[in-house]
């Protein structure tokens, strides 16, 4: 009996689990960190010694603590919704397309509805192993959001980092998936 009521308890409980379950989706995207940049280097083999020295890797994978906090920052989620409605959810870009019963389940102007918020708490930010690549992993309820959020941090972040913070730079390795 205890078998039987085990067995069909597990039944039940699978059942009820993936009825109720939602899709999450996530999209995720590459950066290779650098504590310098290449404009600072007027000759390949200048970047190439600098490129490759343990002080240098060392002090780029420190760097990927400072642009986690950077990237939280609202300044740079404000840059990165605001480069989501410039370029209409990158609807263009989209790898997603909905069925129609899901498309009558999304709001067509979804873009516009985005906050600050709800991308921050998207996002997974963490260094790749022992490694020099920042990977941004963003997970939404929404498909479109979570590759629109992972395209704006690609496309936005490198504009961020070299630009307007001065420390260091990113590189894509992998775009937004």
């Amino acid at each position: 009996w205890i078998l039987l009521i085990t067995i069909v308890g597990g039944g039940v409980a699978y059942g009820y689990a993936s009825y109720t379950s939602v899709t999450r989706y996530a999209s995720s995207v590459k950066f290779l960190v650098r504590n310098f940049t290449m404009n600072e280097y007027s000759a390949l083999e200048d970047y190439a010694s600098v490129g490759l020295s343990a002080s240098s890797i060392s002090a780029s994978k420190s760097l990927i603590d400072t642009y986690i906090e950077v990237i939280q920052t609202e300044n740079a989620l404000d840059m990165f919704l605001e480069d989501i409605k410039a370029n209409d959810g990158y609807e263009e870009k989209l790898t997603f397309v909905p069925t129609p019963e899901e498309e009558a389940l999304y709001n067509e102007n979804w873009e516009d509805d985005m906050t600050i918020g709800e991308i921050k708490g998207s996002l997974s930010l963490g260094a790749v192993g022992d490694t020099e690549i920042l990977e941004i992993n963003v997970t939404f309820f929404d498909a479109r959001k979570s590759e629109a959020v992972a395209l704006s941090i690609e496309n936005v972040l490198p504009s961020v980092i070299n630009q307007l913070y001065d420390i260091g730079s990113v590189r894509v390795i992998e775009s937004a998936t």
